[in-house]
């Protein structure tokens, strides 16, 4: 009976499977792996918290191909481990996909659990949904919603009650549900955990661009910098040592590609100066001292060990193991290279519609084209058309006609709609950013719009 029953709990937890595996797509986006916090080839391990705090003290999700534990009164959000997965007592978890077991601490929350085997929930914890491959054991108190029709091996500890809905919860439970909102990490498969790691070693074979031709040999960075403000600059080291209780100031924004290991020491520290973002990518391991602080997106090829740092921005994506204290929200991030933007004529459309309704109707109507009140596909003309068709000007601050100037307005965007001759025109007023502005200024002589 005991192996009819098992069998039934893993045909179920092949069909779940089955169907995450074709509701997820087999891709990691760059955006994808930010959210992640930590993704290692090997364990992950976070240490116990002194006591629970609202703020996560891990900003995103955790993955590793390994066991995945974290410890007493931590906040996550989702977890992937291709083994088991343990959280500590009065942890806070969203999410929970393990390979093997998952073990939820006393007094602990998680939302739903997702088991290749058996799943423990120690006494007083609150979960949602369970999926296990084995025996689900809920101890004493547990709040969980593992129905009484369930047809796996269960073992019910006293007390134990069936939730059916979020209200049935404590409301210390409710409340941080809500907050916490619904599961966004990505990783929740082995494959999904594959392409993630491609992406890891497609980032560290950059460091075969270490060469003696560019590879600085001062390796001890103490008290010291890289980078300058307002630049982006690569630098190439074939190690790095900050001694204990200095630090490393990071200007500007930088890639830093070392072929070997980097080695911080107690107490010291990494500096972004004026918003600096840095990337580190290591051909060895990342060695973190005892209260040492640390910053950046890392790729590490190897293991990162700062069981008692602290991560104060980034990411840690890595082929060995990991353990650190806390690791807060991603760093800054790059601004993307300013465009002119373009509308579409749906846009447009709507743009106008609302600002015509907050001014005097003022449109005007040439036997040719398609209406009134609204842009046309034939309405769409390049400033040397002269045909005496309704026309969309894209201007920036220029005097483009003689006998109408307007003043340089940053920050605004003016469309004109007018036909060949009449005058003045109707301007369609669309706020921009300085930089888009600066942008379009290299397209003034070309000033029609450029639409898909």
């Amino acid at each position: 009976m005991k192996n009819i029953v098992l069998k039934t709990c893993l045909t179920a937890l092949a069909l779940s499977v089955a169907g995450l595996a074709n509701s997820q797509a087999a891709d990691m986006t760059l955006d994808d792996m930010l959210t992640y916090s930590v993704i290692s080839g090997g364990a992950v391990n976070i240490a116990a918290q002194p006591d629970y705090v609202t703020a996560p003290n891990v900003g995103g999700h955790l993955a590793g191909q390994a066991a995945v534990t974290i410890g007493a009164f931590t906040t996550v959000n989702d977890i992937y481990a291709g083994a088991a997965v343990t959280t500590g007592a009065s942890s806070r978890v969203k999410q929970i996909y393990a390979g093997a077991a998952a073990g939820v601490g006393a007094n602990a929350f998680a939302h739903d659990i997702t088991a290749g085997t058996a799943v423990v929930v120690g006494a007083n914890g609150q979960v949602g949904t369970i999926t296990a491959g084995a025996a689900i054991t809920l101890g004493a108190g547990v709040g969980h919603k593992v129905g009484n029709d369930y047809t796996g091996v269960v073992t019910r500890g006293a007390g134990s009650t069936v939730m059916h809905y979020l209200g049935d919860y404590s409301d210390t439970y409710h409340d941080w549900a809500t907050a916490a909102g619904t599961s966004t990490g990505k990783i929740k498969k082995a494959d999904d955990m594959a392409i993630a790691k491609q992406n890891i070693e497609t980032m560290l074979a950059k460091t075969a661009l270490v060469t003696p031709g560019n590879v600085d040999t001062n390796t001890d960075l103490s008290s010291s910098s890289i980078g300058n403000d307002g630049t982006t600059e690569t630098f190439h080291y074939s190690a790095i040592n900050l001694q204990a209780d200095t630090d490393l100031t990071i200007r500007g924004n930088v890639t830093v590609i070392i072929s070997e290991n980097m080695t911080i020491g107690a107490g010291a520290e990494i500096v972004l100066a004026q918003d600096a973002i840095v990337t580190w990518i290591l051909g060895g391991s990342l060695n973190l001292g005892a209260g040492s602080t640390f910053s950046g997106e890392t790729y590490v090829d190897g293991a990162i060990n700062g069981a008692t740092s602290d991560i104060e921005c980034g990411n840690l994506y890595a082929t060995g193991a990991v353990s650190v204290r806390t690791i807060g929200d991603s760093c800054a991030q790059p601004a993307p290279d300013a465009v002119c933007p373009a509308w579409t004529l749906a846009e447009l459309n709507l743009i106008f519609s609302a600002q015509q309704q907050r001014t005097q109707e003022a449109t005007y109507k040439h036997s040719r084209s398609r209406g009134v009140g609204g842009f046309a596909e034939g309405s769409l003309r390049n400033i040397e058309d002269n045909r005496k068709y309704p026309m969309i000007w894209r201007v920036t601050t220029h005097a483009f006609d003689n006998r109408i100037n307007y003043e340089e307005q940053i920050g605004d965007f003016v469309i004109f709609k007018r036909q060949y001759h009449v005058y003045p025109a109707h301007p369609l007023h669309i706020p921009i950013t300085s930089s888009q502005y600066s942008a379009c200024q290299e397209i003034v002589g070309q000033a029609w719009l450029n639409l898909p």
